[in-house]
């Protein structure tokens, strides 16, 4: 019989929680020493906060194993800071064993090279490097779906073997609930469950879990920031049929339509619907540009990720070799900002990374686009510096703020629903 202590460090947007594992010896005891420590998601903010990395650097030190959900910042984004610690100390192989799925690998590398490259471009950053990730790509074991990993710790009165596979979750690509075998108990543990299929991905087989003795989920309401109020009221538009209308409205009057958004799945849903979208209608005149560090890069790691889509997705590219991954025709890539002239006089829609706006090519962007009363800007989570700095800037120059549509694209309500939060025009 095993004891599991849940301990949530971060909760809300990011998420990291321990589970302490407590293991009954030969004797029928519970000695403080025979224990496994798991860290269930390691993630981190784009503002960068340093307390959460203190509140790590306090936690991490008997960590045994680090389980990675969903391979995006808010679920990752501290363990190529906490790979760089180790590796300056000295004590790369006291680094905890890091397990994922390979799908999940994928985008996490790509969303940890494309932050370090975003801030390189206005200043040095502080908190990994490129060798960090080299360290972190030869220390992480990648799993498939149903493929056990098996972790063995030797403790002062029994030997510890604990299995550890991964579910798919149904919410992202290479996306997973953990199983956790230790004794005779069993544990699943994740973020989210969505058992219905979605546009691009089958829902969580439900057989598959077992009828665990324990199921933790660490999915919670994320409670509204406080932001800034325009003179109108804020339109809710509940599907992509509606946000597309209105980018397709904005290009029609001339202007620019910026996505900043943080290289994970919902990019990779979005750029497969505006493709298809340009390709079955008549908007060749107007251009939609993935402007990212990586941009060429990541549309070849995408292509890569076919296995993790929906069964009957993966069994159409056997008989018709069709990839939609990798046929993303319409979709034009910048990896410079000097590329950026060339759209100066066309009606853009620019899709650029990361999600926040405080550097790199989202930053850049964001600045141009906020700029003109025709653009519009969709965030795909809240951004209260982002509603301050519009607001401030109308009010400089004389005019009211005019807030139009407020969008966030988390897919949060199923198949098509896209969940309103803030976006001002």
């Amino acid at each position: 019989m095993s004891i599991v202590n849940i301990e949530p460090l971060i909760h809300g947007e990011l998420i990291a929680t321990k589970l302490t594992i407590k293991l009954e010896d030969t004797e029928g005891n519970y000695d403080e020493d025979n224990v496994l420590k798991v860290l269930l998601n390691c993630g981190w903010s784009l503002e960068f906060d340093e307390e959460k990395l203190e509140l790590y650097n306090r936690k991490i030190e008997d960590v045994d194993v680090i389980l990675i959900t969903d391979g995006d910042f808010a679920h990752a984004g501290a363990v190529p800071w906490l790979v760089s610690k180790f590796v300056a100390d000295g004590r790369q192989e006291q680094f905890p064993r890091l397990l994922c799925t390979e799908g999940t690998y994928k985008f996490m590398r790509a969303c940890f090279i494309d932050v370090l490259e975003n801030v390189n471009f206005t200043k040095e950053f502080e908190y990994y490097s490129a060798e960090d990730l080299e360290f972190f790509n030869a220390n992480c074991v990648k799993l498939r779906y149903r493929e056990t990993h098996t972790h063995v710790k030797k403790m002062e009165n029994v030997e510890m073997k604990a299995s550890f596979w991964a579910v798919n979750n149904g919410y992202s690509i290479g996306g997973s609930l953990w199983s956790i075998s230790v004794g005779f108990n069993t544990i699943v543990c994740g973020e989210k469950i969505r058992i219905n299929p979605s546009t691009l991905l089958n829902g969580t087989n439900i057989k598959e879990l077992a009828r665990p003795d324990l199921l933790v989920l660490t999915d919670e309401q994320e409670e509204e920031g406080e932001h800034v109020s325009g003179p109108q009221s804020v339109e809710a538009c509940n599907d992509l049929n509606g946000l597309v209308e209105r980018m397709v409205t904005t290009l029609s009057n001339g202007g620019n339509v910026l996505f900043p958004m943080d290289v994970d799945c919902t990019l990779v849903n979005l750029l497969i619907h505006l493709n298809m979208i340009w390709m079955t209608s008549q908007l060749s005149q107007f251009k939609v540009v993935l402007a990212s560090p990586i941009a060429d890069k990541m549309l070849l790691f995408i292509g890569t990720c076919l296995e993790y889509l929906k069964t009957n997705i993966f069994h159409n590219f056997i008989k018709t070799l069709w990839n939609p991954l990798m046929d993303l025709s319409k979709i034009e890539i910048i990896t410079s900002l000097a590329q950026v002239a060339k759209y100066r006089y066309s009606p853009t829609v620019f899709i650029s990374t990361t999600s926040s706006v405080d550097f790199g090519f989202s930053n850049f962007l964001f600045v141009a686009i906020s700029s003109y009363y025709k653009n519009m800007v969709v965030l795909t989570r809240p951004n209260e510096s982002v509603t301050k700095y519009i607001y401030s800037q109308k009010l400089h120059e004389g005019q009211l703020p005019q807030y139009k549509l407020q969008i966030n694209l988390k897919n949060t309500r199923g198949e098509s629903g896209m969940n309103v939060e803030y976006v001002p025009k």
